[in-house]
């Protein structure tokens, strides 16, 4: 158990370091300095990243309370979603302490916001990161959906925000809530 741990911290460690990388080589591409996201640490942005997070989370808790009996279409996507990610996740996932969730949490909201939001939504416009960012989380179509809507929510956060802490701590809350379901749901059900 801990050395399937130990690779999934390990491939998820270095791929939000290349994803920030990446955007640190787009943006001095593109505006000849290496930190130009506006970052700006004010109380309406963090207010706005935690509120953003919560419309995902609360969609996430129902569905999955739910399975099925209100929406059953959603519940197969879901479902879908889940069993696509049960070999991957499920061992590794419950083997990890809460200080390896939240730090990987942190992570993947600051390398890929930075990516996404920072670096390439300024050049592509909202519903192409957001596609691009969809695309590259797309494990089955419904995950592609899910998460090309979640950029665009991000990625909107952003615009209203002109701050790129707004779609970081949405981004950040997002995954600490989805990765502790994911761990509820693969340590009870088979």
């Amino acid at each position: 158990m801990g050395e399937s741990r130990r690779k999934l911290l390990l491939f998820i460690v270095v791929g939000e370091l290349l994803c920030m990388l990446v955007a640190l080589l787009i943006v001095r591409l593109h505006t000849g300095a290496w930190l130009a996201f506006a970052l700006a640490p004010t109380s309406q942005a963090i207010f706005a990243g935690a509120l953003g997070a919560l419309v995902p989370l609360a969609a996430n808790w129902w569905i999955w309370r739910d399975r099925g009996r209100r929406a059953p279409r959603v519940w197969t996507a879901f479902a879908g979603i889940i069993e696509r990610l049960r070999p991957l996740l499920a061992v590794p996932l419950l083997a990890m302490g809460a200080w390896e969730l939240v730090g990987l949490s942190v992570l993947a909201g600051v390398a890929e916001e930075m990516l996404f939001r920072g670096a390439l939504q300024p050049l592509v416009g909202l519903v192409g990161a957001s596609v691009i960012f969809g695309a590259l989380h797309a494990l089955t179509p419904g995950y592609f959906l899910l998460a090309t809507l979640l950029g665009l929510l991000m990625g909107s956060l952003y615009e209203l925000t002109g701050s790129l802490l707004a779609p970081v701590v949405m981004h950040t809350l997002y995954d600490l809530g989805a990765l502790y379901l994911l761990r509820r749901i693969f340590a009870t059900a088979p």
